[in-house]
């Protein structure tokens, strides 16, 4: 399977070729068969009972100066990258939006842009990122956000999360979808990873 671009359809197979150089990475399953480029794969979603029953903590923002980056911050404050949060602004013929992925996962611009319904879609310059954010790039959270956000399945499983706090050097800690913020939109817009069933 492929991704069919903006005007191509619902529908697209293609033939592709294993080699050690090339342009595209494929994901295949060996116990069914199913192949496809990496960027069409959908991720299998799990069932609503694996939900985080953690308690929700309280809000708690943290000095983070200069921390930007998701190693910076998972080494900073002592958490893994699934604790964090990647809010990332992005713009499209409609206006701003905002997606979330786990720290530890890539978003798949293809999935997002196909999820919207839109043609296009590009990362957000650092003007727009501080009008819809109040911060400069690396610092974006979901709390207070007035633009469509949208968020990958795995982010609903998440309790205490920690991402950017919407103020230049300060990360928020506890912050949790529902309390804190408001997902517009839950979807598959992460790539795949290896350790993904």
């Amino acid at each position: 399977e492929a991704d069919t671009g903006p005007i191509g359809g619902s529908f697209s197979h293609e033939f592709m070729v294993l080699s050690n150089s090339g342009e595209d990475d494929i994901v295949s399953c060996q116990d069914c068969r199913y192949a496809s480029n990496l960027e069409k794969t959908e991720i299998a979603v799990r069932e609503s009972g694996s939900k985080n029953i953690e308690k929700e903590e309280d809000l708690q923002v943290v000095d983070t100066p200069e921390i930007k980056t998701i190693d910076e911050v998972t080494k900073f404050l002592s958490i893994g990258p699934e604790k964090l949060v990647k809010t990332l602004i992005y713009q499209t013929e409609n206006g701003p939006i905002a997606a979330l992925v786990r720290g530890d996962h890539d978003l798949n611009e293809i999935k997002l842009r196909n999820v919207l319904n839109i043609q296009e879609l590009t990362m957000a310059d650092q003007e727009t990122v501080f009008d819809v954010t109040g911060a400069p790039m690396g610092f974006a959270g979901a709390i207070d956000l007035k633009v469509r956000i949208l968020a990958d399945f795995a982010i609903r499983e998440m309790k205490n999360m920690v991402m950017g706090a919407n103020k230049k050097d300060k990360h928020v800690l506890n912050v949790n979808e529902g309390r804190d913020f408001q997902v517009e939109q839950y979807a598959d817009l992460r790539m795949i990873t290896s350790s993904d069933p």
